[in-house]
């Protein structure tokens, strides 16, 4: 990485823990629990995608698919986004191509990404104690292809969820702020301001400190996940990607018991300006569900 990017934390940032063949056990204990990051080595190394799927994978098999990227007006096909990955640099980056809903819209590359991560079981979102596809569709994988130097806002998931990052071509940077660190990286908004409240005024990458001092007395943890590596992100981290060299990867989101009551309280949040009454009867819902799939758990059902 270039000495002018994240210069302020590369190098000095805490490292993420790196963890070969982890139990769910151990990773329940140290990890999901005490919501703790890791780098999970081998946990998708059953994966077909970590074997086919390159640039040109995707620009041979959806030769001609129209593909949008975020916050991009310009209309590309996949064949043309992938010829324009090269050229990608830190200071003109191509647009992200991301958060492509895989079940939905690339079901026939699911194969490839099975079994899916166990590390990223049991997902309550999914259970049939909920409506189908209610908060997020059921099961939801994202398919996030970069070039070099792209770069994805200092943010934290939506809904308070967990997610899995897992790398199948190339490698990315990542740094990451516990949520303890949230008053000095100046949140866009406040409470009531909906989902821009989950994202940071900051560039990381590119710190401002005169226009955000809080920002030096920030703690970061950083890592960099190449192609079978799988970050687990947990619940209300903050954290940000840069694009070390042209990547693919999918990420897969979560909630259980672990993050239930994060989640829970994020979704009165985000409802606050809808009647009280709608409010107290989604959030009393979504305690229910949480309160019986618990108790379900201890017991060894799995709904």
């Amino acid at each position: 990485m270039h000495k002018d990017w994240g210069s302020r934390w590369i190098g000095r940032a805490a490292a993420v823990e790196r963890r070969d063949a982890l139990s769910y056990a151990a990773f329940e204990r140290d990890h999901l629990q005490p919501r703790r990051p890791v780098v999970l080595v081998g946990a998708v190394e059953s994966w077909r995608a970590l074997r086919t799927w390159t640039p040109a994978f995707f620009a041979e098999r959806y030769r001609g698919r129209k593909v949008v990227c975020r916050n991009d007006d310009a209309e590309r096909t996949m064949e043309s986004y992938v010829a324009a990955l090269d050229a990608s640099t830190p200071d003109k980056p191509l647009p992200y191509l991301r958060n492509l809903n895989i079940q939905r819209d690339y079901p026939e590359l699911v194969e490839d990404i099975s079994p899916p991560l166990s590390f990223a079981e049991p997902d309550w979102l999914s259970s049939r104690l909920m409506p189908r596809d209610w908060l997020r569709p059921n099961r939801l994988n994202q398919l996030f292809i970069s070039g070099r130097g792209a770069r994805i806002p200092l943010h934290y998931d939506d809904w308070m969820t967990h997610n899995m990052v897992s790398n199948v071509y190339g490698d990315k940077r990542f740094l990451l702020f516990d949520p303890s660190q949230a008053d000095h990286l100046y949140r866009c908004g406040d409470a009531a301001s909906g989902e821009s409240y989950i994202l940071s005024a900051v560039d990381p990458w590119r710190p401002d400190l005169q226009k955000f001092p809080r920002l030096a007395e920030a703690q970061a943890h950083e890592v960099v996940i190449g192609k079978g590596d799988t970050l687990f992100v947990p619940a209300g981290w903050w954290h940000s990607s840069f694009t070390e060299t042209t990547c693919i990867s999918v990420s897969s989101s979560f909630a259980n018991g672990s993050n239930w009551n994060l989640l829970v309280a994020e979704i009165g949040r985000l409802r606050a300006k809808e009647p009280a009454a709608k409010r107290l009867a989604v959030t009393a819902f979504l305690g229910v569900v949480g309160t019986t799939l618990g108790a379900l758990r201890r017991v060894g059902v799995n709904p």
